[in-house]
Order: C-alpha cells, then sequence, then structure tokens
C-alpha cells in the first residue's frame, strides 16, 4: 500500500482528542505511527494484520516499549487496533485499514476475493446458524420515536452503531434521544449531528465545537 487516506480534521475526533489528551503528541505518534507501519507491511492475504517485533517497534517510533505498550493498550481499548502478545513478537489487526487503502490497493483486495475460492459450507454448519440467528431475534421495541427525529437516519445511525460492534440497546436509544433534544433545544439540528457522527465514526453525538 502506498497511502491510505488520512481524515483532515483528525484533531477534532473524540479519540485522538482523548489519546492526545493522555499521552500528547507521544499518542498521535504511535497511532498514526502504527497505521504507516500496517499500510507498508499491508498484504491482501491478510490485511490489516502482521506480527512484529517489540523491539522493531519501539525503534521506528523512537518511544520505550513500556510507552509504546501503553498507548497501544488505550487504541486498542477504544477498538482501533486488536493486539495479541507472544512473547517479543507482537500481533497486530485493523480491521479497518483495508477501508482506508489507495485505490490500487482496492483492487488487488477486490481481485483477490473474487480468485479466492469459498470454503463448502456443510448442511449442519448452515442449521446451527439459522437456529442462532433466532436465539438473536429480539422483540419489537416499544421505543417511541420523537416527531422531529428522522426515522430513516436513526436507523440507518442503529446500523453505523451495529457495524461498530457496539448495537444500541433500547436504553441506550433513549439516553441518545434525550442528548439530541437537549442539543436541539440549543439550536443544532439533531439530523445534521446524526449525519456527522455516522461520517466521522463516532459512537455518539457531540454538540458542534465553536457554536453556542
Amino acid at each position: 500500500m502506498k497511502w491510505f487516506k488520512h481524515i483532515s480534521d483528525s484533531l477534532d475526533d473524540p479519540f485522538i482528542q482523548d489519546l492526545m489528551d493522555d499521552f500528547g503528541s507521544d499518542g498521535y505518534l504511535v497511532f498514526f505511527g502504527m497505521l504507516e507501519i500496517l499500510s507498508r507491511e499491508f498484504k491482501v492475504e491478510s490485511p490489516g494484520k502482521v506480527e512484529l517485533s517489540r523491539n522493531y517497534i519501539r525503534r521506528k517510533l523512537r518511544l520505550s516499549w513500556h510507552k509504546c505498550s501503553t498507548i497501544l493498550k488505550f487504541c486498542e481499548k477504544n477498538r482501533r487496533f486488536f493486539i495479541t502478545e507472544n512473547g517479543d513478537k507482537i500481533d497486530i489487526n485493523c480491521p479497518k485499514l483495508k477501508d482506508m487503502c489507495d485505490d490500487w490497493t482496492q483492487r488487488q483486495l477486490r481481485s483477490y476475493s473474487e480468485v479466492t475460492p469459498k470454503k463448502p459450507r456443510l448442511e449442519e454448519e448452515v442449521e446451527e446458524e439459522e437456529d442462532n440467528n433466532k436465539k438473536k431475534k429480539k422483540p419489537v421495541s416499544d421505543l417511541v420515536l420523537p416527531d422531529w427525529l428522522d426515522i430513516n437516519l436513526w436507523k440507518e445511525f442503529k446500523k453505523h452503531r451495529t457495524k461498530l460492534k457496539k448495537p444500541m440497546t433500547e436504553k441506550a436509544e433513549e439516553i441518545l434521544i434525550a442528548k439530541l433534544s437537549h442539543l436541539k433545544e440549543q439550536g443544532h439540528n439533531p439530523k445534521q449531528l446524526l449525519i456527522t457522527s455516522i461520517e466521522r465514526g463516532w459512537q455518539t453525538v457531540y454538540e458542534p465545537k465553536g457554536e453556542n
């Protein structure tokens, strides 16, 4: 991979702000430095996954391993990286990296997925999956949405949360709707707040900065 997409307002991302609040510029260095390393080692067979030694990471980032490890664990807690330590070796996985890669690499990924044969599924596996899906079905929610809330956009936001592996409970919906109602009373547009959260990969909505 020659390059990856870097959002121009990353410094306004709540995760980046928390990262720099806790670790200063070292937090920014470790996060984006690791993205650069993962991009350089990117393979279509295992996108976003790489095995590195502690010493390699320490030398590349010019920080102590303790500092690197602490920051990486913070990133893992926020689901940016997934890390497995095996002695001196560190397995790092960034699933979202394949969505951030350059156009050439995107074409390589599509070509690889088209030529890679899918394993045939056993009948037992299909039946087991169907049973699991039935168990996962939840009762219809009794939550009543306010008239000012765009129902279709709300559904899209719930799908967005599910993709982040943070599906919303009915209680979480009530809390977020109350937050949106409060921001609406302050003059903010709930629809735009939800759209911004989806675009930036946020789990919730935030009051726009620099506005009253």
